[in-house]
């Protein structure tokens, strides 16, 4: 019983240093499309099975519905990223990583020191649009995407 619970331990922490060292070779070997979310370094971490662009405006309609102001903005096919603040005045980043044509690392942070919690329900939010309706398209979220 202890060498099964030995295993099991050691292939949970191979998994999570896979998923959070963004290797899309090893995470193509081992854990294709979604993942689960982990926390690591103040940071929740989640591989999303669609493309950056999606992710991107997943993230713009989640932080307008949660009242977030936007602090910067920049997109391109590859790369996004996001901040903002809370009105208590906790800082809140979120950048996306692509992996593949349609994964994408979505990497959330609330606050220097930083909010588990919040970082948690700002990536669930940011699940919730992507599971929904396509996001709204305003041109000045498209138009970070095309240049």
């Amino acid at each position: 019983m202890r060498t099964r619970r030995k295993m099991l331990m050691m292939l949970v922490l191979a998994a999570v240093a896979v998923v959070s060292s963004g290797c899309p070779l090893l995470a193509a070997a081992g854990l294709g499309g979604a993942g689960a979310a982990v926390y690591f370094g103040g940071r929740v971490q989640q591989t999303v099975g669609v493309a950056v662009p999606k992710a991107y405006l997943a993230t713009i309609t989640a932080f307008k519905k949660e009242g977030l102001p936007f602090y910067e903005r920049r997109a391109d096919m590859a790369t996004a990223h996001v901040e903002s603040a809370y009105a208590d005045g906790k800082r809140v980043w979120v950048d996306m990583e692509r992996l593949s044509e349609n994964r994408t690392k979505v990497t959330v942070r609330v606050g220097v020191v930083p909010d588990k919690g919040r970082a948690f329900e700002l990536m669930e939010a940011i699940q919730a649009e992507l599971r929904g309706s396509p996001p709204d398209l305003h041109s000045e979220d498209v138009g970070l995407l095309s240049g």
